[in-house]
Parts: structure tokens; C-alpha cells; sequence
């Protein structure tokens, strides 16, 4: 999806931009930095604006555009800031636990709040756009898809240290000169470092249908068109069969159910939840920023292979995976039994029980009896033995008395 889809539809951006006509240089300005084909209309407006011939056919690394006031600049910063932030994936650039920055850098804080403003208005006014939004604070919104979009002042120190996936540089032309502390240029040559891993923001397709009537829009995680066909047709199908996954469920991390899982031990106050949290911890160093959907049994062979060479016992990793399942029971997802059945991973008891079960039972212990080379019917041995095989039994006489070897006898 474009950026000029999104601004046309209604559900998404539009209507934060109600009137397109109004916009139209804008709509120009949008296809030349995305690299998107132009009309020769647009083309005209291109050339009379930027004095080039050509129009560009890819997209562009950095754009800069001088504009006079009310003219519209804020707002089209803010929406190339949201769509870079919501509509591209940087899976492929960001490790494991890493988020990355989409900084909103103006002379002071301020006026960086002032295009804040504005890129909240286009979360909140877009219903899928804000459930995407996991924290807000004064200068930050945390997405769920790992970015930040966080306002900066104009410091070049400020900007170090951070993944910067994309940069929004507002009121440029009243940021410091050379003769200052914290000079234009060195803001800028301190982003570009900061933007090296990310050398080209990748396109990602998005997945649309319904489901009990309902709209259900998430993102394919690919930008192959072919792929996210074959994922649409797998939910059409889940939807189908009746065993199609909450979008916000299939996101769920394994850390995230485990921590449903220690949510639900200090519910119940269970006295063992000490011992649960050390065990819940070596799932989270093995799988814990892995979505739970995607673990399979060879990775938990895997896994457990690792916790066997270094010496770790059958009981403890069957305690571990009895807990790992017991938390994707919490978390109710479905299991698909092809890539993931518990019950393939469990190892053979080695603990003292199971090692006490397994001796084999010693013959009773016979002192009790008198040690004798023949024994009678009528002895008292054989008349103890009797009753209690046989526990009680009547004579003719009627019922047998306790300790009387009467009707012991055999007939």
C-alpha cells in the first residue's frame, strides 16, 4: 500500500486530508519522495516546482522542501511520519527486543510538540491505526510493531545512540547556524549514521476480509505480493473452517503468555510461584520475543537438547514444558498438533519417585510362618492362609467364627 492509497481511503488517512483537491501539489510532492508514477498534469506541476524534466521512478533516500507559512508543511510531515511508522516493516533491520526511532526533531520542544499534535490526531482519528498504539506519553507513542515516534530538539547529541528507521525535521531553516553549539549540519550528519542499518524502508503488504461480518485489516509482514496472497487465502480458509486466529492473538509473543502465566500463579496465590518464576525464566531467555504461534517441536527439541547437554534433568525440563503449556492454555490459542505437540517433547522420568516405582517388588516376608517340610490341611497355617484368600466363607454349621480353623477345611 502507497501512500497516496492510504491518503485515498477514507478509513485510513483521508479523512484527515478532506478536501484533495486543495492537496494537489502536495499529492505531487508525496509521488516524487515514494518514487510513484505521475501523470503528465503532474509531471507539469513537478517540473514547474523543482526545475527537473524527469520525474523520479524511485523512491527517494531524503527529501527537502522549502515552503512558506500556512502552507501545509506540518501536517503532510506528520503524515509521511505516521505512514513510514505504521505502513512499512522493519522487521529485517531491528533484533530481537529492539525498537526502532522515527524522531520528530524541531528547533525546540515546543514546536516539536506542535507536530506531535498532529500525528496523534492522525492515530486517534483512524480506529485500526489506533489500536496499534501499545503506550503514549507527552513526547512518545510506542507502537506495536516496535517503533517510537518521540519528539528531539535540535541537539546532535540527542540523536546519537538511537536505530533510527526515518526522521521528520521540522522548521529546518530556524535551527542554529555553524557559529552555535549544536549547528544544523552536525544534526544532520549525526542522523544519517544513526539510519545506516536501515538503507531502504521496505513496503509491506496488507491483508483484508471479514470475519462474522466484521472488518479484519493486519498486516501480511512481506512485501512479496504473491506471499501475502497465499497468506490471505490460508485466513480465508481458517475463516472458513472456523479456526481462524484473532489477529491480536496470532501477535502474541511466548514472553507474553508467560507472563499471563505468572498472572494467573499470583492470582490463585500458589505457594509454588517462586519456583514457577525460575523456570518461566529459561523459556524466556530460549523463546521469548518468538511469536507463540510459530514455535514448532524441533525447536523445542531443540531447545531441550541445549538444556541436556549442560546437565539439566528430565524432571525439570518436563516441569518446563508442562508450564510452557500450561501457558498457551491461558493464553487459549490453538495449536496446530503438526507443528507443535507437547507431548512429543517430554523426556522420561528421572527423578527419585520414578526411580522408586521402578524397582520390582520384593517377595512377602514369610516370618511369621513356621518353616516346616510339610503342612497339613487341617494346620493352622493353612487354615490362616484360607481365610484369607478367601476372606470369609460359611460352613454348614452357618458363619465361621474369627480364628477357628473349622471352616478352613477343605471339602
Amino acid at each position: 500500500m502507497t501512500i497516496l492509497d492510504a491518503l485515498d481511503d477514507a478509513n485510513l488517512l483521508g479523512a484527515a486530508f478532506p478536501e484533495p483537491g486543495s492537496w494537489a501539489a502536495w499529492r505531487v510532492a508525496l509521488k516524487a519522495i515514494f518514487g510513484i508514477a505521475m501523470t503528465a498534469a503532474e509531471v507539469e506541476v513537478y517540473q514547474r516546482h523543482t526545475g527537473r524534466q524527469s520525474a523520479p521512478t524511485r523512491a527517494a533516500h531524503e527529501g527537502w522542501f522549502v515552503v512558506g507559512r500556512r502552507g501545509g508543511k506540518s501536517r503532510v510531515a506528520a503524515l509521511i511520519a505516521v505512514y513510514l511508522a505504521c505502513f512499512r516493516s522493519y522487521a529485517s533491520v531491528l533484533a530481537p527486543g529492539e525498537r526502532g526511532t522515527l524522531p520528530l526533531v524541531a528547533c525546540d520542544r515546543k514546536q516539536a510538540r506542535t507536530l506531535m499534535r498532529y500525528v496523534t490526531g492522525l492515530l486517534d482519528g483512524c480506529p485500526m491505526l489506533a489500536r496499534m498504539i501499545a503506550n503514549r506519553t507527552a513526547e512518545s507513542i510506542e507502537l506495536t510493531n516496535g517503533i517510537t515516534l518521540e519528539i528531539h530538539t535540535a541537539s546532535f547529541r540527542s540523536i546519537r545512540g538511537y536505530t533510527v528507521v526515518a526522521a521528520v525535521l521540522d522548521e529546518v531553516a530556524f535551527w542554529r547556524s555553524d557559529d552555535s553549539a549544536n549547528p544544523d549540519r552536525e544534526i544532520v550528519n549525526a542522523l544519517r549514521p544513526a539510519m545506516a542499518t536501515v538503507p531502504q524502508a521496505l513496503f509491506g503488504w496488507w491483508l483484508a476480509y471479514y470475519e462474522n461480518g466484521k472488518e479484519v485489516r493486519a498486516s501480511a509482514n512481506t512485501t512479496d505480493r504473491q506471499t501475502a496472497l497465499n497468506l490471505l487465502r490460508e485466513r480465508l480458509k481458517a475463516v472458513s473452517d472456523g479456526t481462524a486466529v484473532d489477529p491480536a492473538r496470532d501477535r502474541l509473543t511466548v514472553g507474553a503468555i508467560l507472563d499471563g502465566l505468572l498472572a494467573y500463579y499470583e492470582r490463585q496465590g500458589h505457594r509454588s510461584r517462586p519456583s514457577v518464576v525460575s523456570q518461566v525464566k529459561a523459556w524466556r531467555e530460549a523463546l521469548g520475543p518468538k511469536r507463540a504461534l510459530t514455535v514448532t517441536t524441533g525447536r523445542l527439541d531443540k531447545i531441550i537438547g541445549d538444556w541436556q547437554s549442560r546437565g539439566v534433568k528430565a524432571a525439570t525440563i518436563n516441569r518446563r514444558l508442562s508450564l510452557l503449556r500450561r501457558a498457551y492454555r491461558l493464553a487459549k490459542l490453538r495449536l496446530d498438533p503438526v507443528r507443535l505437540d507437547f507431548k512429543d517433547s517430554f523426556l522420561p522420568d528421572d527423578s527419585p519417585r520414578e526411580s522408586i516405582s521402578a524397582v520390582p517388588p520384593s517377595p512377602p516376608s514369610t516370618r511369621s510362618c513356621p518353616t516346616t517340610s510339610r503342612t497339613s490341611a487341617n494346620s493352622p497355617t493353612s487354615a490362616a492362609l484360607a481365610r484369607g484368600s478367601s476372606r470369609a466363607r460359611r460352613g454348614r454349621s452357618g458363619t465361621q467364627r474369627r480364628g477357628s480353623s473349622r471352616g478352613a477345611r477343605p471339602r
